[in-house]
């Protein structure tokens, strides 16, 4: 067993020091003069809404200014490191765990088989409900005698406690085990590729395999957004190696069980992933990522399903920031680069509630409030009175701002900075980079307010739900999409009369998404009349730009 000792986990601080220092002196810098008196008159409504204002354009400038250092680092700044990996002298026991709730693949089995390491067992942790799915699963374990099937009586503890149920019985055979999703595809070499890792050192808990979107993606949706996987892993995850915390995503690795005794096992919680990565770190262990062995994955073939995922995702990083990181934040084993990154990585799948606070007051409060206060807010747009058409309308329409051009420019790079890597990296691919941002820009703005309300509901319940994407939807789920799907017409249709009322492109833009989403719902990207509809978000956009720049101060 080799121990090198702190070096090889060390972290790089430059990252974030320097993400931190450039967004404080921009808040500095620009939060003085939208604090400007000129702006308003003086009273406490006045300076509350600007106040709301501000610290909102804050806190996207910050996550803003978050994705540009990743994506600068790891362009130019990441080095891929070079282990000198020791043979195993041993062929230790390897679990592999095949975790399934109603969304079986045969593929994806058999590709946990095919494995040219020789000395592991295959399990299936199956805690489907629908009968069919059950005896294909059944039939499968008939037909290849190594692969064994565990079910338990009780469903708790969604996927952590599946995982927890095996490892207590088998578990003390095991000195490893790796975790499978129903569609993670592995190479034949993932066993033995990843193992000689743990002759590192005795403090590496798991060793995170890398993953590529499945070019055998299930839907026109799923196919073009599936390079959202590509992204993180090639933009976020290497970066976060060296300059930040890294996880284990729950799939596509081994873990130590010696490891996974000491932390008391999977927390049962909606984002276990996480929440053990940092009870790892708190007991001292580390993760290792291995980017040269790849495993696939599949994005949820629907938009609906992605509904379902962020569902998890947005309730599950709020429950683990209540009940899981202030320990980690006290702990002294943990450094203040991977604290920070945690919390970041964590809060940025909240953010959609401070997005729609920011619509409230920039679209809604501000517009309205300014013949009480006097607000010269940012953006004006001016109706041409009585047009002769619609055309005579679009012709006519002025734009009054009152941006100066470093104010734009911070807005244009804060707001663009997640879209470069998707640029550079299809730069030869113009159709589809065009496709992807399109559908992008949709999906950010059609799901603000059931993400908000979501952050919301676990505010509410203090419960999150491991929702797994490819499972059977009852009931009572339908009753709640619909519900929703229905508040977010209703505020849609709000956001298109706040276009007329208050003179703001924004608010169409805004509107239009989310009025588009029971379509969507519906017939995803397979309607040719719905794929137009959804550009018009996209080129809004565009054009509010192009206004914005041509009539700066």
């Amino acid at each position: 067993m080799l121990n090198t000792g702190n070096k090889l986990f060390r972290k790089k601080k430059s990252l974030y020091l320097s993400l931190v220092i450039t967004w404080a002196v921009s808040c500095i810098y620009f939060d003085i003069k939208l604090y400007d008196p000129a702006f308003y008159q003086a009273n406490i409504l006045s300076e509350a809404g600007i106040t709301v204002f501000i610290l909102c354009l804050n806190l996207f400038w910050f996550y803003g200014y978050y994705h540009l250092f990743f994506t600068l680092y790891s362009y130019f700044l990441v080095k891929v490191p070079r282990y000198s990996l020791p043979p195993l002298l041993k062929n230790p026991r390897v679990a592999l765990f095949y975790t399934t709730k109603d969304d079986f693949q045969e593929k994806a089995l058999e590709s946990c088989l095919k494995q040219t390491y020789d000395n592991f067992v295959v399990f299936i942790l199956d805690d489907s409900i629908d009968e069919g799915i059950k005896a294909r699963i059944e039939a499968f374990v008939s037909t290849y005698s190594q692969v064994r099937l565990l079910r338990r009586e009780r469903q708790q503890g969604f996927k952590a406690g599946n995982l927890n149920n095996a490892l207590r019985q088998i578990g003390n055979e095991y000195e490893y085990f790796a975790v499978s999703d129903a569609d993670s595809i592995f190479p034949e070499d993932f066993l033995e590729k990843l193992l000689p890792y743990f002759l590192l050192d005795e403090k590496i808990a798991f060793v995170q395999a890398n993953q590529k979107a499945n070019p055998r993606q299930a839907s026109e949706f799923a196919r073009i957004f599936a390079f959202n996987t590509d992204l993180h892993w090639n933009h976020y995850v290497p970066v976060k190696e060296q300059y930040g915390f890294m996880m284990f995503y729950g799939h596509g690795a081994i873990v130590r069980t010696k490891a996974w005794e000491e932390v008391g096992g999977f927390p049962e919680v909606a984002s276990e992933d996480l929440a053990f990565s940092s009870l790892l770190r708190e007991k001292n262990y580390q993760g290792i990522f291995a980017r040269e062995v790849y495993c696939y994955e599949e994005f949820p073939s629907t938009y609906k399903r992605m509904r379902k995922r962020n569902n998890r995702w947005s309730k599950g990083a709020a429950e683990y920031l209540e009940k899981y990181f202030p320990s980690f934040f006290k702990n002294k084993n943990v450094s203040w680069v991977e604290k920070i990154d945690v919390f970041i990585s964590a809060g940025s799948l909240l953010l959609a509630l401070p997005f729609l606070a920011y619509i409230i007051v920039a679209a809604i409060v501000l517009p309205y409030s300014q013949h009480i206060f006097n607000l010269n807010i940012p953006v004006h747009l001016v109706y041409p009175v009585n047009p002769a058409n619609f055309l005579d309308f679009v012709a006519h329409i002025q734009y009054k701002v009152y941006w100066t051009f470093d104010f734009f420019l911070i807005m244009l790079i804060t707001s663009s900075a997640q879209l470069w890597p998707v640029v550079i990296d299809l730069i030869k691919k113009p159709a589809y980079m065009l496709r992807y941002l399109v559908v992008f820009t949709y999906v950010c703005l059609a799901t603000v307010l059931i993400s908000s309300l979501d952050f919301i509901e676990y505010i509410a319940t203090k419960k999150a739900q491991f929702l797994v994407t490819g499972e059977i939807t009852h009931q009572d789920s339908y009753a709640r999409e619909n519900k929703i799907i229905f508040l977010e017409v209703l505020f849609g249709i709000y956001m298109l009369y706040l276009t007329y009322t208050t003179a703001n492109v924004w608010t169409l833009i805004i509107g239009l998404s989310l009025i588009l989403n029971p379509l969507v719902i519906k017939y995803d990207l397979e309607s040719r009349a719905l794929n137009k509809l959804l550009y018009l978000p996209f080129f809004l956009n565009i054009m509010l730009l192009v206004l914005i720049s041509r009539s700066l101060e």
